[in-house]
């Protein structure tokens, strides 16, 4: 079986502004992005393996994405990827509620910190928000110590997405 990968990760933001008066009338638009497009392999700007985790967070409750053991089900089997290299992530908070926000964040003795540039994180995901970490070159090596993400609710039950675009050994 050929396996072909082909995934762009993206931080965007397209705008059009429209300003009037009886006068005059001043329109404005842009896109302005930054992207990273991956193709199966090992190397630069490469991945070998995409994996996805969806959930709803319980009110007040913490998970922990363990990202040497990310549960997947592609053709209805279960699995675990043992990622080895991170070349993006992408954290989701996929509620569309005011107030259903969660903290993302690496601490304890295996957080993934490298993500975080060696901190925390502790970083607050309203609704429709998104944490995205690339690098398309070297990643972040993934080991025992470096490994661990925390999503912590903030009182309200929260849906949560966990994209990773990666290295398996």
């Amino acid at each position: 079986m050929t396996k072909t990968i082909n995934a762009t990760a993206v931080g965007k933001i397209n705008y059009s502004y429209t300003d009037s008066t009886s006068t005059r009338s001043v329109v404005d638009s842009n896109s302005a992005d930054n992207k990273a497009t991956f193709t199966y392999g090992t190397g630069n700007l490469q991945v070998n393996m995409v994996a996805r985790a969806t959930g709803i967070l319980s009110s007040g409750g913490t998970t922990t994405i363990d990202v040497t053991a990310l549960s997947v089900n592609p053709l209805g089997v279960d699995y675990n990827v043992d990622f080895s290299g991170i070349k993006s992530i992408v954290i989701s908070n996929d509620s569309t509620v005011e107030g259903y926000n969660f903290t993302v964040a690496a601490t304890g003795s295996n957080g993934l910190t490298d993500m975080f540039n060696g901190g925390s994180g502790n970083l607050s995901l309203k609704p429709y928000g998104s944490y995205i970490y690339t690098d398309p070159f070297a990643g972040i090596t993934v080991s025992p110590t470096n490994k661990d993400i925390q999503l912590i609710d903030g009182g309200s039950g929260v849906q949560y997405s966990v994209t990773v675009l990666g290295i398996v050994s």
